[in-house]
């Protein structure tokens, strides 16, 4: 099990080296604009729903 784990951490290091560093730039800074969207997304879904659970709450009030 550990030499296949060696083996595939070989493969991707190798495939990784064969970029260049503007495209492994391009895809880390990809992958950060990603996950900020992401985050943004899941805090705004996530603050709609606490006010919508307010408002029904004081509806049923």
């Amino acid at each position: 099990m550990l030499t296949l784990l060696k083996t595939i951490r070989s493969a991707i290091a190798s495939w990784w080296s064969e970029f260049t560093l503007q495209t492994k730039l391009l895809a880390v800074a990809t992958l950060v604009v990603s996950l900020v969207m992401s985050g943004l997304t899941f805090w705004a879904v996530n603050t709609i729903q606490q006010d919508a659970r307010m408002i029904d709450t004081r509806f049923g009030r």
